[in-house]
């Protein structure tokens, strides 16, 4: 049985998922690359930890590389503006035909 990723390498971000997401056309980009930030995301959906328990990576000198804000923000942004819905489509379009849904459950 497949497992959920909790995180990707910049390759797999690259070919599966920068596609789906929205990224700064004009005006400000972050300086860390955004699959380090996308593996951020999926660390605090993972665990399920407040977004200032983020563990944000650290330079040699010991100073954090960037805010847990960096994180939070662009997961809200990804949110609002349907990335993650183009994330979830692109993926369940992928697996259609290994997906056996005669074994799901309905509560109804």
């Amino acid at each position: 049985m497949a497992t959920i990723p909790v995180e990707l390498t910049e390759e797999q971000f690259n070919t599966h998922i920068k596609p789906h997401l929205s990224t700064a056309k004009r005006g400000y980009e972050s300086k860390r690359p955004l699959f380090q930030i996308f593996n951020l995301v999926l660390h605090n959906l993972h665990t399920g930890s407040q977004w200032e328990e983020t563990p944000v990576p650290h330079d040699a000198a010991g100073r954090p590389l960037m805010s847990w804000q960096v994180p939070r923000y662009h997961f809200y942004k990804w949110s609002k503006d349907g990335s993650f819905e183009r994330l979830f489509q692109a993926g369940v379009l992928k697996i259609k035909y290994e997906l056996n849904l005669s074994i799901l459950n309905f509560d109804g």
